[in-house]
């Protein structure tokens, strides 16, 4: 609120006969907005605001919903500066497990340090999924002419000879860095940590400020690097993205293409191996290095709403 515009529209009313009802609600508006602000952080109320919104486990399953649940309050530095910030120690019990240990000045480090070792591993695996679609183009040029069965025949015919996508990845990650969490080979195979009682120590807003500011950088890389995942596969297999051979590994109940006598299973198969989707996830590791970074996250998240009241 521009203070100064206020006392003069205020000043105007013993001047002026009429002020306009927009003005008046306006100024009255801003003046009681600014004065709630300073009542309750005089009092130690809460400033979260009615429509704050604190970052859940879901917000991390896609990296662009990560980017606006984080950036939506602790990305405001506006909104973070107001903050009422707590001064004693927080519950911790579910962040231990996931952060280690840790002072808050060790926390940027820490975070950063889950990011960088994802970002490495995405590039990794992009570099193995571009090799995967490069070496199926001649399994599209042959289905691009039409989804016969002459063309399922010679489709699995050569891709007989094209490794799985997931054989590609030739330095799949064992450990991750944070809380050393070892990396099983099948996504199901992942077990949570077990809690142990914990208090930390809040963050301040400089703390939480300055990671937040990198965190949101190491993000846009990765969803960048996603967005590169969509571009190599998909111009390759634009060519076939019709809705008869989508259907056949998206659908719950896949048809047979109009007039094929062949079997549906090998129509899903080959569907499936060039599906971008699935090709995506072809890797148990990279699927857990995923699901790791958003425990990461998400702890992190947790001590950041934990230390504002």
């Amino acid at each position: 609120m521009d203070v100064n515009k206020w006392l003069a529209e205020s000043a105007a009313l013993d001047t002026e006969t009429r002020v306009s009802l927009e003005n008046l609600v306006i100024s009255q508006e801003g003046f009681f907005d600014k004065a709630k602000e300073f009542l309750f952080g005089s009092l130690g109320k809460s400033l979260k605001g009615d429509d704050y919104k604190p970052v859940k486990l879901e917000h991390t399953y896609n990296f662009k919903s990560t980017i606006t649940a984080i950036s939506r309050q602790y990305g405001n530095k506006d909104w973070l500066r107001k903050q009422n910030w707590i001064k004693t120690k927080v519950e911790g019990s579910d962040l231990l497990p996931y952060l280690g240990n840790i002072d808050p000045e060790a926390l940027r480090d820490r975070v950063l340090g889950g990011g960088a070792f994802c970002i490495t591993v995405h590039r990794e695996w992009l570099a193995a999924v571009t090799a995967y679609f490069k070496a199926v183009k001649p399994v599209v040029d042959v289905l691009a002419s039409g989804l016969t069965d002459e063309a399922l025949d010679e489709a699995l015919r050569l891709l007989k000879r094209i490794p799985e996508v997931g054989s590609l990845y030739k330095n799949p990650p064992r450990v991750f860095p944070v809380g050393d969490r070892l990396i099983p080979k099948a996504f199901n195979l992942i077990k949570p940590p077990a809690e142990t009682a914990w208090q930390a120590r809040p963050l301040n807003y400089v703390q939480t400020e300055t990671l937040v500011t990198s965190l949101l950088e190491q993000l846009e890389e990765l969803n960048r690097l996603r967005d590169e995942f969509t571009r190599v596969s998909f111009e390759v297999v634009n060519p076939i993205q019709t809705r008869p051979f989508i259907q056949l590994s998206h659908s719950k109940n896949p048809q047979l293409p109009k007039g094929s006598q062949r079997r549906l299973k090998d129509w899903i198969y080959v569907s499936t191996r060039l599906d971008p989707a699935a090709m995506y996830w072809g890797s148990e590791e990279f699927a857990v290095v995923r699901r790791y970074y958003g425990d990461v996250l998400l702890a992190a998240c947790r001590w950041i709403d934990r230390s504002i009241k």
